[in-house]
């Protein structure tokens, strides 16, 4: 779907975890993964990669508890690039938007896992392990454990995370 289907658009939160991008990374199948928790509990609705102008990238994600192996979360399909907006500026990318949110507990490590194939794309740099978003929830990204990752704590994708807070 295009569009969210849990909340209002005023509700979705996004945590850019880059403090710039560059052009010219190449898909060809890659595996990116990182590993990330919160420490707030909130509800994972999406997620942005970058792209290019005017294509369409296949995708394959996976989320799960990094303790438990288990999958929360597997979505795939073909998702069109458009111009997205982030504290970086402007970029051509894509949204991987969930059917349903996914809960991250607070201090749970979860692993984002996707193999994505399409036309080169720009990518993320000046990455940093911690982010504190302007709703206060604080995100902190890890090395993946997963092997032949090409992205990472300071370089790569998953450059958006589209979130909402649960409220108590």
């Amino acid at each position: 779907p295009e569009t969210l289907r849990t909340g209002s658009d005023d509700d979705i939160q996004r945590c850019c975890r880059f403090g710039s991008m560059s052009l010219s990374y190449g898909y060809f199948g890659s595996v990116e993964s990182i590993r990330v928790s919160v420490d707030r509990e909130i509800t994972l609705h999406g997620l942005c990669f970058f792209g290019s102008e005017n294509n369409t990238y296949y995708v394959d994600l996976d989320i799960k508890g990094t303790s438990t192996k288990s999958k929360l979360l597997s979505k795939k399909g073909h998702f069109p690039s458009e111009l997205l907006q982030c504290k970086i500026g402007s970029y051509f990318g894509f949204k991987v938007l969930f059917d349903a949110g996914v809960v991250l507990k607070t201090n749970v490590t979860y692993g984002i896992e996707a193999r994505i194939s399409g036309p080169n794309s720009s990518r993320g740099g000046d990455g940093v392990g911690s982010v504190l978003t302007p709703c206060g929830v604080t995100f902190t990204f890890m090395e993946s454990e997963s092997l032949g990752s090409t992205t990472s704590v300071t370089y790569g994708q998953f450059s958006e995370l589209l979130f909402s807070l649960i409220i108590d």
